[in-house]
């Protein structure tokens, strides 16, 4: 019981600090602590579960390892409900078939993950964007939802992509209690939420190369997501200069968080909540 009390006030004090230096631009980055999102929960590679990605499991896992938020994939049903899911077929992964945004929500309901631990006795399903509201709710130092929208074949024509983009605004000013950022590496979406007014920081899934700098100005992209490897504490710094945020995500092990955490990135998203926090309560 002790552990855990003092486990809940070094999140407080880490969550203080965080929201400081995400909200007052007058302090100087990568002197405070970076803001750490569960990656899919703590779905990808992770070395503390086995639970598949973006499932409840994973998500409820690493909130409880105190994680201030968490990355998930935003898929649609084919009639409008928002699911996540990182694959756009689901044959890998579940016991159903096809491609995510062609099924309708009664159908990806019925579906259970394949890759499930045997030690997990409740079914493990498809999410939805709505109990992930619900799940974090339940978890006060829950934050930030960063959302990776995926490309699938719903925004495939002007139509579809406006209707997507006016229910997730509307989904997203439902949910005011979080701070939610997307992701995405399509430049119509990053057009298109800017018209519609989709109330979230808008990041670019990309590298960092000579031109990204211009480019994430000229389309008033508020950062860059980037895996760790492919970005410098240089080009981070130098996104900084320009007003940039940056989340830097494939987070795994020790030497990964060392390096991610030498970049002065703004977000990780990591694969082990616990091991990633012991940097800042050894």
């Amino acid at each position: 019981k002790g552990n855990k009390s003092l486990h809940k006030f070094r999140i407080t004090i880490y969550l203080i600090l965080v929201l400081l230096n995400f909200s007052c631009e007058e302090i100087e980055r990568g002197q405070n602590p970076p803001i750490i999102l569960g990656h899919a929960g703590e779905g990808f590679g992770s070395m503390v579960n086995n639970y598949p990605a973006n499932s409840e499991f994973s998500v409820r896992h690493a909130l409880a390892d105190g994680a201030l938020g968490i990355e998930v994939d935003l898929q649609m049903s084919s009639d409008s409900v928002f699911v996540l899911f990182h694959d756009s077929e689901l044959e890998r992964s579940t016991e159903g078939y096809g491609a995510v945004h062609e099924q309708e929500w009664s159908y990806l309901a019925e579906l259970s993950y394949t890759n499930v631990p045997s030690s997990l006795s409740k079914k493990t399903g498809i999410l939805t964007a709505k109990e992930l509201m619900k799940i974090c709710s339940e978890y006060p130092s829950c934050k930030w939802i960063s959302l990776h929208v995926k490309p699938q074949g719903y925004l495939s024509d002007s139509t579809s992509a406006r209707s997507f983009a006016k229910q997730l605004k509307e989904f997203i000013e439902q949910n005011r209690q979080f701070h939610f950022l997307i992701e995405t590496n399509v430049e119509g979406q990053i057009k298109l939420f800017r018209e519609v007014g989709v109330p979230a920081r808008l990041f670019w899934l990309g590298k960092y190369d000579r031109d990204i700098r211009q480019f994430l100005i000229e389309n008033d992209i508020d950062g860059l997501s980037v895996p760790f490897k492919l970005v410098s504490p240089e080009n981070v710094r130098t996104l900084h200069l320009d007003g940039k945020k940056v989340m830097v995500y494939n987070i795994r092990i020790r030497r990964d968080i060392v390096e991610s955490l030498e970049l002065g990135a703004d977000l990780i998203q990591t694969d082990n909540v616990p091991l990633t926090l012991q940097f800042f309560w050894p």
